[in-house]
């Protein structure tokens, strides 16, 4: 069984490896570097734990303890940084070190606990179980708290990409969603090998074992995923200053008439020149094509045209879609390479947004078309 961890360790050193030197790494891979670290970090020291060597070392144990509380702390940071493009470290970032050093004050009963005594708690021949549990409370504390917080960052996410892009795909994070939840999950188990504990219905190894092997298994979609995960604010997001050869003239104020008459204009734009076949299209590059601040742009959207952004942009593919189907010339063209051409960029969203719009599939659409 050791032997899994010390191949989830040395997996997690290789992560943290690969994001370390990955071109153009954003403040999120760097985070996520660490966490892979500290993970690696981890495991390899669960490896030690569980080799043959235990007496030897079992002054160490309960000093990982804190490390439990900080994969909880690093989820929840690397989701802020994700989610938020003006993210910064500054001095009250220090706090988030805060629930680690509690997790370790409360384990401080353990270390000081001679070393027999030790060696009996691990054999479960000692009744010292408080002393393990409440450092175990903390962490459950601690990882519920964290785990609530960054599934609101996650969702408060979900919810304004209808308003700032055109697309879904890695834009989501819905790996990171299901990761809360196996994190969850996780804090579950803590739980329910707390009471398995206290009622020493299992020695303390044999409980850690359990956790450990999920924390390998949760590793492997971290770092994996996390390589994947892109830039999710791959364009600027100030607003652009508006200059004389704007498409669209200023709202001044953003006043209903004004807004009003630039909604039309708004629509030749999209007819005319077709922005939307650009599959990365974002509110913010859309507003600098037209030469909007992107209020003003949201604005025309939500007040006259009734929109989210996203609603606004796919509904010109679909119909781009509906128009480039039936072109003779494109007769031998999948129905997958025709979405791409018109701006989407998953063959999953596609079909989803395309069904939204019309009622049908893609490929009913063209089965059923005169």
């Amino acid at each position: 069984m050791d032997i899994i961890f010390l191949v989830g360790g040395v997996q997690a050193l290789f992560y943290a490896l690969l994001l370390f030197n990955k071109k153009n790494k954003q403040l999120a891979d760097k985070v996520l570097s660490c966490w892979m670290l500290v993970l690696g970090i981890h495991l390899l020291f669960a490896w030690l734990i569980f080799e043959d060597s235990i007496v030897d070392i079992l002054w160490l144990g309960g000093s990982d303890s804190g490390i439990f509380t900080s994969h909880m702390v690093f989820l929840y940071v690397y989701s802020k940084i994700l989610t938020n493009p003006k993210f910064k470290f500054q001095i009250r970032s220090l706090l988030y070190l805060l629930p680690i050093l509690v997790v370790y004050i409360s384990s401080i009963p353990f270390y000081i606990l001679p070393y027999q005594k030790k060696i009996e708690f691990a054999s479960n021949k000692e009744s010292i179980s408080f002393l393990y549990i409440l450092p175990i409370f903390f962490q459950i504390l601690f990882y519920t708290i964290y785990l609530i917080k960054t599934l609101k960052v996650i969702s408060a996410h979900r919810k304004s990409i209808k308003n700032i892009f055109s697309y879904d795909t890695k834009v989501d994070l819905a790996w990171l969603k299901n990761l809360i939840v196996c994190f969850m999950g996780l804090t579950l188990l803590l739980i329910v090998l707390a009471l398995v504990l206290s009622f020493k219905q299992s020695n303390v190894l044999t409980v850690d074992e359990v956790f450990y092997l999920s924390l390998v298994f949760l590793t492997f979609i971290i770092g994996y995923q996390g390589y994947k995960q892109g830039k999710i604010f791959a364009y600027e997001t100030k607003t652009p200053t508006r200059t004389k050869k704007g498409k669209i003239p200023s709202t001044s104020g953003f006043g209903q008439t004004e807004i009003g008459k630039n909604a039309q204009a708004l629509i030749d734009l999209m007819d005319k020149e077709k922005p939307y076949l650009d599959s990365e299209l974002t509110l913010y590059s859309l507003a600098k094509i037209a030469g909007l601040s992107t209020s003003e742009l949201s604005a025309i959207l939500n007040n006259n045209l009734k929109n989210s952004f996203y609603d606004f942009v796919n509904k010109y593919r679909v119909e781009e879609f509906k128009r480039e189907i039936k072109n003779p010339q494109k007769a031998h063209y999948t129905i997958l390479a025709i979405a791409y051409e018109v701006g989407f960029n998953s063959k999953a969203s596609f079909n989803r947004i395309f069904k939204n719009f019309t009622g049908i599939t893609p490929s009913n659409y063209k089965a059923n078309m005169p």
